[in-house]
């Protein structure tokens, strides 16, 4: 399709603006105008700079456990920012996690622990550690497929997606109307949808139905 040609039109159109006087001036910004806009350009750039250094100021603060967040920039905080140590950690790494270890746990209250020290709140554990726990064991006649090392399983002859954290280990496949809840021992982790194609994670905690018992 060959495409309409204007120029005619247009050339008859701009003449007829001309000799109206209405047609429209190109606008050119002055040399001060030119030179603003320049400044502002650079202005731009140094704001982002600083944010940069900020940014890198207030990350070295928290790796030394200093929380100030804005009032790291004022007077108090700026002397406080150029106390801490530089290079790291310090020549003797292990020396520096023991003293950071015994402040935490033994010198610096906590307030989700009603102000007190994780060294005067700490209970030791009544059970025994195991290293090779009991395999979990699946309600008799669950259906139950085993995770490929691609973190998927087969399910009606399509391929889906479980992760690979779970690579390995057998899943609980229990069907509801038209979805498949999938749960890992007891923990709901991801829900099926075949219909629309779609495989959900769920990030809720749900504990996985127990067979009713036989009277």
């Amino acid at each position: 399709m060959r495409k309409q040609k204007t120029d005619k039109r247009d050339a008859s159109h701009i003449l007829k603006l001309l000799l109206e006087g209405r047609f429209p001036r190109l606008w050119m910004p002055t040399s001060e105008q030119r030179d603003l806009r320049q400044l502002l350009i650079h202005r731009h750039k140094l704001v982002e700079i600083r944010s940069r250094v900020k940014n890198g100021l207030q990350h070295l603060a928290l790796n030394r456990w200093v929380r100030k967040k804005g009032r790291l920039w004022s007077v108090r905080g700026r002397a406080e920012l150029e106390k801490l140590p530089r290079g790291g950690v310090g020549a003797e790494p292990q020396a520096w996690l023991d003293a950071y270890r015994a402040e935490y746990n033994e010198a610096r209250p906590h307030e989700a622990l009603h102000m007190q020290t994780p060294a005067i709140a700490w209970r030791p554990s009544g059970r025994r550690y195991d290293p090779h726990p009991k395999a979990w064991e699946y309600p008799e006649g669950a259906w139950t497929l085993k995770v490929d090392c691609q973190g998927t399983i087969d399910i009606q002859g399509r391929r889906w997606r479980i992760g690979k954290t779970l690579a390995g280990e057998r899943v609980h496949i229990q069907p509801v109307e038209e979805r498949f809840l999938i749960f890992y021992c007891s923990t709901l982790v991801r829900e099926l949808q075949p219909s629309i194609q779609r495989s959900t994670i769920v990030e809720r905690w749900i504990e996985a139905p127990q067979p009713e018992s036989k009277v």
